[in-house]
């Protein structure tokens, strides 16, 4: 079966080095094969967790490249994912994830404590996780 023109894995096959992700304000990238190769690392996991097809993920995280690796992993997985502002109150962050129905929840360590409110408020979620690294994403369960 051939891979749709805007899966990553295609122009991680067509040109492996070439940047997929590049933010303007900090010049940071990856590659197209990063993207393929973690964003499959992350659908793994998603997989191993018990996640399935149409399960929701709520993202708590900001304009980084690792935010496309999460959601490239979503998309390859069959997920959904809504992203939670980090603006709003701890209330309000609660209400979007309750109403998402997600049973995960991924932050960023800058995000952390919002993150720990939104986890420690709905007990349901099954599954909480922090990006500890910017360079190589790796997610490890909130404490």
């Amino acid at each position: 079966m051939t891979e749709p023109r805007y899966y990553p894995g295609t122009y991680a096959d067509e040109r492996p080095f070439a940047p997929a992700v590049v933010l303007a304000r900090t010049g940071d990238s990856i590659s197209w094969r990063q993207l393929d190769e973690r964003s499959t690392r992350i659908a793994r996991l998603f997989r191993n967790v018990g996640l399935r097809s149409g399960d929701t993920i709520a993202l708590l995280i900001e304009n980084h490249p690792t935010a496309y690796e999460i959601v490239w992993a979503v998309l390859r997985s069959g997920l959904r994912y809504t992203f939670v502002n980090s603006m709003l109150t701890a209330g309000e962050a609660v209400e979007i994830v309750d109403s998402a129905s997600a049973p995960v929840i991924i932050c960023s360590t800058r995000l952390l404590g919002l993150g720990e409110a939104i986890a420690e408020a709905l007990p349901a979620l099954e599954h909480r996780f922090a990006v500890t690294s910017n360079e190589d994403v790796s997610l490890e369960p909130l404490p």
